[in-house]
């Protein structure tokens, strides 16, 4: 590392926050090399029940949502309005990026997104970047149901899910 670096951050989504300077920033990661009904053990109630809801709406996941379709989606949902245009650029070439590293995953229920995620993997650690959910989705438990399927898809397969940013949020 340079004696002397300039740091860039980029929010990607309106609900991110600059940390103070010397601040430390938690990070949640879990590991996935457990089985399923081991990471549901340490669900709360709440989130069992949600998971539960949105199953019954018999939701869809779409793991190959396209860039234009996210980009669409994020910026029609209000929380995530973008007011910074260098926040909009990054994120427009972080979700177009061609190569396997990034996915863009929904949920749709009745033909619907109702939410949407931009992940990435790398060495087997799942990085959950840019999460969006509309209000229909909220109520429906989309984002739940997308997170459940993200890790029932990598457990036992020598990954760890990092929830990157998610304190921040």
């Amino acid at each position: 590392i340079p004696i002397r670096f300039v740091k860039v951050t980029h929010f990607l989504h309106a609900g991110m926050k600059a940390s103070h300077p010397g601040s430390e920033r938690k990070n949640y990661t879990l590991d996935l090399n457990t089985s399923i009904d081991h990471i549901l053990n340490r669900w709360n109630k709440n989130r069992k029940r949600i998971l539960k809801k949105s199953e019954a709406l018999n939701p869809v996941l779409d793991q190959k949502v396209s860039a234009s379709e996210f980009l669409d989606f994020y910026e029609k949902v209000p929380k995530y309005k973008p007011t910074n245009p260098r926040c909009l650029k990054a994120l427009k070439s972080l979700v177009n990026a061609s190569n396997d590293a990034v996915h863009l995953w929904g949920v749709r229920i009745n033909g619907e997104l109702q939410s949407a995620l931009c992940w990435i993997h790398d060495h087997h650690r799942i990085y959950y970047v840019v999460p969006v959910t509309s209000n229909k989705g909220k109520v429906s438990g989309a984002a739940t149901f997308m997170i459940f399927k993200l890790i029932e898809a990598y457990l036992n397969k020598g990954y760890r899910l990092d929830f990157e940013g998610s304190m921040d949020a």
